[in-house]
């Protein structure tokens, strides 16, 4: 069943699609701000946090799903335009 929420992930899915492929690497989000832009910042959402019985380091989780730096120099994918979450 198609709704209006399911169509604006969807767009929202593929404006961060379109900004993970750009040619330079340094114009491409991390994967931290990838993780974030899909609201995998918490570690029960993670599929990293829904592993039982694996022997997993929670402090390299934690620090691997916590938010980006803020000095990266502007590169935050919210911040720019042209991988905003705006639907036209």
């Amino acid at each position: 069943m198609v709704t209006e929420a399911n169509v604006e992930q969807l767009k929202v899915v593929a404006n961060l699609t379109k900004c993970c492929l750009r040619v330079k690497g340094e114009e491409r989000p991390t994967m931290k701000e990838v993780a974030s832009e899909l609201g995998l910042k918490h570690k029960g959402m993670h599929p990293w946090g829904q592993l039982d019985g694996h022997d997993l380091n929670s402090e390299e989780i934690e620090y691997l799903l916590k938010p980006s730096d803020p000095n990266n120099q502007g590169k935050d994918i919210h911040g720019d335009t042209s991988c905003s979450n705006t639907t036209s």
